[in-house]
């Protein structure tokens, strides 16, 4: 059995009327591995993003939607980690808790690697509409 520990940056974009703001969230996670296998219910996680940033530039944000938001990103990135490095298939069962309410998809943004270019930010870009030249 092996334990692996790992973390991650990964974006979350909130869209509210013509409001988009993208959110860094710092990921750590940890889980085990027995034969290269992620071992189920094993994952265990923390995250962490600058809420008071993102109220200041969103003060109608509905924070309870958004922090379940954000813990369906985290999980949706964990299982596309495991995936991705072939260390699981098929339905993950991250916690150990085969029951799982059905939530609504959110779709995962880019994913910023370690070694990239970009350190980690802890501020929130306020990302506005495009304005039409014409207009």
């Amino acid at each position: 059995m092996i334990s692996v520990v790992d973390k991650k940056v990964i974006k979350h974009l909130y869209t509210s009327g013509t409001t988009m703001v993208e959110v860094p969230i710092r990921l750590k996670f940890e889980y085990q591995l027995h034969d290269h296998t992620f071992v189920s219910g094993s994952m265990q996680r923390e995250y962490l993003y600058n809420r008071e940033a993102l109220i200041s530039h969103c003060p109608q944000i509905d924070i309870d939607l958004f922090e379940a938001q954000v813990m369906t990103v985290v999980d949706q990135s964990l299982m596309e980690h495991l995936r991705y490095s072939r260390q699981a298939e098929g339905d993950i069962d991250l916690y150990g808790s085969k029951v799982v309410e059905p939530v609504e998809e959110v779709p995962l943004q880019e994913l910023v690697m370690p070694g990239d270019d970009q350190p980690p930010r802890d501020d929130v870009e306020l990302i506005l509409p495009k304005s039409d030249p014409d207009s």
